[in-house]
């Protein structure tokens, strides 16, 4: 979780807000602001006085400081949020509180849905997704290791799919952040990673591949433009993967206003009376596991399964909800305006550590440090129940981390470390 969070922050951050930003104010001391104020964001919304939260509030009023500096000296330029910014000129006078919003949105769900889906892949059931993953990924791959580096571009710009264009720049941005910041990563500053062994180097029962990396040539079998193009591709399996992660890791609770009084029929068929002004609550947690929505077995990890659907109902698809991600991203006309960016920056960003790291978890290995399945393990040990109804969501075996339950808003976060084994791949 430590390597996904440095290096998630830097490339999106430096992707959205521009390097500048990062540069004037420095990334080590944003990164622990900013984790800071999302840690006490949940209790800060609540009714709690912020006096209780001294770190919050230290965290918060450091990180509207660095964004009034950059706003006043025009770093944010021609970003994303600097155009947004030009777009709508009644923002100004609250900019850096819209800038600071902005930020909270890019990585507080991005971050653990991206450890989440790498780390269902990682499993030993998962194995053949994720080598189908990595065979997709090298459908853009160049065909003949002689071919120019200008004429092997020209034959991938031919097989780029136009449904994602609009989309490509912020993802080749990302990109280029995330090839930016892998290489400085120190293992030694992160404790709850082991270092690398050659322990990881064993194969998979599932069909061996050739994990060579892009070369600085371009002449490797994946490439910044096949990444983008694997994420960026909704269809794919991989997204696929990433919408079943946040699926089985929705958040607790999601909370609504009434705009205008209403009759909502109930399945007693009596309506219920709703007020304007009513606070409404739906748990997509638990609707995401009611077999009457998610068929069949909504517990198991299967980024093949169909989208969410009213079973036994006349009305076999909820409007303004689709998709394997159910109500993850709300519903509606008011569904999550970004979640099309969100599901493309966790894609890409499980595609670059998949195509540049050879992971195992630890909790695979057998008695002797060997990779094991999960046959060989001892899941009285293992399995940590979360505490919900589905304690083994995803993960029969109990392998991965419990998620968090006490925090209800947003993606669930792991609530320990998950070790593993890892070696980059050359």
């Amino acid at each position: 979780m430590c390597s996904i969070k440095d290096i998630l922050f830097q490339a999106a951050v430096e992707s959205v807000f521009g390097s500048a930003f990062l540069q004037w104010h420095g990334t080590a001391q944003l990164q622990k602001a900013f984790f800071a104020f999302e840690k006490g964001f949940e209790l800060a919304a609540s009714p709690v006085p912020h006096f209780f939260q001294p770190s919050f509030c230290k965290a918060r009023q450091t990180l509207l400081q660095a964004f009034r500096v950059s706003w006043a000296a025009g770093h944010f330029g021609d970003t994303v949020v600097g155009q947004l910014l030009q777009e709508v000129p009644e923002l100004h006078g609250i900019a850096p509180h819209v800038l600071l919003a902005l930020l909270w949105a890019s990585l507080a769900n991005t971050i653990p849905a991206t450890f989440w889906a790498l780390a269902f892949l990682l499993l030993p059931d998962n194995q053949e997704h994720k080598q189908q993953i990595l065979l997709a990924l090298q459908s853009t791959r160049f065909p003949d290791t002689h071919t120019s580096v200008p004429d092997a571009q020209a034959q991938q710009e031919k097989s780029h799919n136009g449904n994602f264009s609009a989309a490509v720049g912020d993802s080749e941005a990302v990109a280029a952040g995330l090839a930016a910041a892998a290489p400085g990563f120190d293992a030694a500053t992160h404790p709850n990673v082991p270092p690398a062994s050659e322990a990881a180097t064993s194969e998979t029962a599932a069909p061996a591949l050739d994990m060579q990396t892009a070369a600085p040539d371009g002449r490797g079998l994946y490439s910044n433009d096949s990444l983008v193009a694997g994420a960026c591709d909704r269809s794919s399996l991989l997204a696929g993967c990433v919408a079943e992660a946040v699926r089985v890791r929705a958040p607790g609770v999601a909370v609504r206003m009434a705009t205008c009084d209403l009759a909502m029929p109930s399945a007693s068929g009596q309506s219920v009376h709703i007020s304007k002004g009513d606070m409404l609550a739906v748990s997509p947690y638990e609707s995401h596991h009611d077999p009457r929505f998610f068929q069949p077995w909504p517990a198991r990890f299967d980024p093949n399964r169909g989208g969410l659907q009213c079973l036994g109902s006349s009305l076999h698809e909820v409007p303004g909800i689709s998709g394997i991600a159910g109500l993850v991203f709300g519903g509606g006309r008011y569904r999550c305006p970004g979640r099309f960016f969100a599901e493309m920056e966790v894609a890409l960003t499980v595609a670059f550590f998949l195509t540049h790291f050879k992971m195992q978890l630890v909790s695979c290995q057998d008695s002797h440090g060997q990779p094991g399945s999960a046959q060989a393990i001892d899941h009285t040990k293992q399995h940590k129940p979360m505490g919900s109804a589905f304690p083994e969501s995803g993960d029969p075996h109990g392998l991965l981390p419990q998620a968090e339950t006490r925090r209800q808003v947003g993606i669930r976060w792991p609530k320990a470390p998950c070790e593993i084994i890892f070696k980059r791949l050359q």
